[in-house]
């Protein structure tokens, strides 16, 4: 895990207003946004030397409009993962069928390690949504507990860019809600 600043460019906006003799004007505006937004911060991508650019940048014209630098001299760091490496030790196994990385399979980002012996169940879409109108729950009558969750990626209207399930449709939040259905607590062994 790397350890980057936090600041905020509305705060930024904002504060900046107080420190000039007047309000803050459109050129203003537009001198910040075009230096924050320039390529030459290529994005400002957590962990480069380019966000710490614009950080410092933020700061600087805190400390200009006359507010006090809190914590770290105006930084407050957290901490990010920016990346994830396949290990040595990646397999996946079953049935006498030793999985290829890469080619059948590939582990997220967000999962751990383990060596687990149990049965697989499938759940549909992996959707457990009530909200409103749309009602939808592939967990109703599947007992998930202690068992590999197998789902469909994406959601049924896959075609549609106003789909109604895009929420619920990410890897992550149907991982998420395998594990809620199964009982075990969230996010523990993440």
């Amino acid at each position: 895990m790397k350890r980057f600043p936090l600041l905020s460019l509305l705060l930024l906006l904002s504060g900046l207003g107080f420190s000039q003799t007047g309000p803050i004007t459109s050129k203003d505006l537009h001198e910040y946004v075009q230096f924050l937004a320039s390529d030459s911060l290529k994005g400002r991508k957590p962990g480069t030397p380019e966000i710490n650019v614009a950080a410092t940048y933020i700061r600087d014209h805190f400390v200009a409009a006359g507010l006090k630098p809190l914590d770290d001299n105006g930084f407050q760091w957290f901490e990010i993962v920016t990346g994830v490496d396949l290990g040595d030790r990646n397999t996946l196994a079953f049935d006498g069928m030793n999985a290829a990385i890469r080619k059948d399979f590939i582990p997220l980002s967000f999962s751990s390690s383990a060596t687990v012996n149990a049965p697989v169940v499938f759940a549909g879409y992996g959707f457990d949504i009530d909200i409103d109108s749309l009602k939808w729950n592939d967990y109703k009558g599947v007992d998930v507990s202690g068992k590999w969750v197998m789902v469909f990626r994406a959601d049924p209207d896959l075609d549609n860019s106003d789909s109604k399930f895009i929420p619920y449709s990410d890897i992550r939040s149907k991982v998420l809600t395998a594990k809620q259905d199964s009982g075990e607590k969230q996010y523990e062994h993440w």
